[in-house]
């Protein structure tokens, strides 16, 4: 007997005079099957003749319309690169780059902490930032990043240059009556429009589209082949999508003569939808190599909350793994369950909280780069003297007047060596604005200072090119020991490998 999944549910209540909408509880529970329920092996899909109604595509939709939705299937903390790899040949994209400027190939081997770097790749797990929805994915060896712009992001196989992985961000519908890279006049750029669009075209021959989760994003997948029949403005060719009027770029999608190509289109944040694609030039070619793609693109985990530019990540993150951004220029990622936010990313430090007190100071995760002893006057100015190194500035602090220093020990944390200890605050320690300074940073204007209601946490890090990093769980004193419980197993998982 087979089991009926919360999928099906739903499609029958979009394809039954029902709802004008799915309610998210039940987009919630639907996406969750998807996830939970074993999955037909992506390379057989089915090639039909298909009849899709608007109701039906709307179903397929209403899996993937919910902003926010969608569980994370995490990619592990970065691998370092082996000792010794074979250096794979590197084989020219199939897609035409846009005009940004692409980023700088990298050394023999692109290691896992160089998320801007294309060429071959060393074996283990690899972001971009270039994509407006960043993603980690893991390669084994063999395999090379040959674009990384806003616009694209293309992964290919050794011996395998007539193929490849795509990933684009912000596609719209291109224009159907000339072979340009401008869009379509008044169609949308959403899941469903884009869906619609593929369906309907008749120069397409589609697979029927499975709902589908990819990396966190829920969406749907189907395959797409040119009909041998078309003649349409582009000789030999769909104009399918363009970035042209989304991310300001005129790269386009074009499928040509007997290429076809899976293509996942996911729900992203804010109105962002993510497409990746393995392409190829004829679908015993697509079998082939979707077969070998499988692994990689099964690990690809994308970024989500407000961290969707790889700029300004601020704002409620799903679980799982993710990276501070620019201009945040130390490497640091980190993992974190449901119901955190980053509250603040700049040029010299880092805010993690709950999400239910991001509108507020306290409690939180606060990490700061280029950290010096703060002079006991109130002038904001480094006290001269102290040391900058980890064993410096935690001997100095506890001798402090004023402040208790509790529990210092040496610590390792995310491949960076120093000290850690508790730190509180007694009632006549001298104040400087209502707060016992002990620490300056590097950026004008930036200090640190604990009053006598709240308690720290602090860890104080060499990072072994001569700056520090200082970490500091900080909550009022009747809160400390709960949120210092939850935050710890996030700062456990802290990754400063360069």
């Amino acid at each position: 007997m087979t089991q009926r999944t919360d999928i099906e549910g739903v499609l029958d209540l979009w394809l039954a005079d029902g709802p004008p909408h799915v309610p998210d509880r039940v987009f919630d529970d639907a996406v969750a099957a998807v996830y939970r329920a074993p999955q037909r092996s992506t390379w057989r899909l089915r090639w039909r003749n298909l009849t899709v109604s608007t109701k039906l595509l709307a179903a397929a939709a209403a899996l993937v319309a919910v902003a926010g939705v969608g569980l994370l299937i995490m990619a592990g903390a970065p691998t370092p690169p082996p000792t010794s790899t074979p250096t794979p040949t590197v084989a020219p994209s199939a897609t035409p780059a846009p005009t940004d400027t692409a980023a700088t190939v990298g050394p023999t081997l692109c290691p896992p902490s160089e998320p801007n770097c294309t060429g071959p790749l060393a074996a283990g797990t690899h972001s971009t930032s270039s994509v407006v929805s960043p993603v980690w994915f893991t390669v084994p060896d063999g395999w090379s990043k040959t674009l990384d712009v806003p616009g694209s992001m293309n992964l290919e196989r050794e011996g395998q240059s007539d193929a490849f992985v795509a990933v684009w961000p912000d596609f719209q519908i291109a224009s159907q009556t000339v072979c340009t890279g401008q869009p379509e006049p008044g169609l949308g750029r959403g899941v469903v429009d884009l869906l619609t669009f593929l369906v309907n075209h008749p120069g397409l021959a589609v697979t029927a589209p499975d709902p589908t989760v990819l990396g966190g994003l829920p969406g749907v997948v189907l395959d797409v082949r040119r009909d041998g029949s078309w003649s349409g403005p582009c000789p030999d060719g769909v104009n399918l999508f363009t970035h042209q009027g989304t991310i300001n770029d005129i790269g386009r999608e074009l499928l040509e003569g007997s290429w076809v190509e899976r293509l996942w289109l996911l729900d992203g944040p804010n109105a962002h939808v993510t497409s990746v694609a393995v392409k190829a030039p004829n679908p015993d070619a697509l079998d082939a190599f979707v077969e070998i793609a499988t692994p990689v693109i099964e690990s690809f985990a994308f970024v989500r909350g407000s961290c969707i530019d790889g700029t300004s990540c601020v704002g409620d993150l799903l679980p799982g793994l993710h990276r501070a951004g620019p201009p945040f220029a130390h490497p640091l990622t980190y993992v974190v369950p449901d119901g955190w936010a980053n509250s603040f990313n700049g040029e010299f430090g880092y805010v993690l909280q709950s999400s239910q007190h991001k509108a507020a100071g306290q409690p939180g995760i606060h990490i700061f780069t280029g950290v010096s002893a703060a002079t006991r006057s109130c002038s904001m100015s480094e006290e001269p003297g102290v040391g900058k190194t980890a064993s410096d500035l935690s001997t100095w602090i506890g001798e402090l007047p004023g402040f208790i220093q509790a529990d210092r020990q040496e610590v390792s944390l995310g491949g960076l060596a120093g000290f850690s200890f508790d730190l509180t605050v007694s009632a006549d320690a001298a104040l400087c604005r209502g707060e016992a300074r002990f620490l300056v940073g590097d950026s004008p204007g930036l200090w640190w200072g604990l009053t006598p209601r709240l308690r720290d946490h602090v860890i104080l890090l060499d990072d072994g090119d001569g700056g520090n990093v200082a970490i500091i769980v900080e909550a009022p004193l009747a809160e400390f020991d709960a949120f210092a419980e939850a935050a710890t197993r996030i700062v456990d998982s802290f990754d400063f490998t360069p």
